[in-house]
């Protein structure tokens, strides 16, 4: 599992862009990972619409911030807690990413803390949707 992981990293690592749902597979077999050390203290839930994952991006653009996610706010809480993760958006409008963990003991005033709070970018810049062949 472990290594199947790090050569899925290598090899996304290794192009310009990938379809938002290889990152995705990638951020899965992480979380995977990591509820196998975990176990129920790491909870995730997703809310991903399906038009995202055409979307072309650079490899590794979310992968790091799910994986500082675990290991700098849910490995700080004893009776751990729920990564959400929430993509929207498409190649016309741009993608909208938000990662929210639970309050931290860096953070305890706050009911719940966004780690990244918003991405937005516009598709035209740089983002654009994989066509069906």
């Amino acid at each position: 599992m472990l290594a199947d992981f790090f050569r899925r990293s290598l090899d996304l690592g290794s192009r310009i862009h990938i379809p938002l749902n290889d990152e995705l597979a990638l951020i899965l077999e992480f979380l995977t990972i990591e509820t196998s050390s975990f176990g129920t203290r790491l909870k995730v839930e997703q809310d991903i619409k399906t038009e995202c994952q055409k979307v072309m991006v650079p490899p590794l653009l979310l992968q790091p911030l799910v994986e500082n996610a675990v290991r700098h706010g849910i490995a700080n809480l004893v009776e751990g807690g729920t990564i959400r993760i929430h993509l929207r958006g498409n190649a016309a409008t741009g993608l909208l990413f938000k990662l929210r963990i639970p309050s931290t003991p860096t953070c305890p005033a706050a009911k719940e803390a966004d780690l990244v709070s918003r991405m937005s970018v516009r598709a035209s810049t740089l983002f654009t949707a994989t066509k069906q062949e």
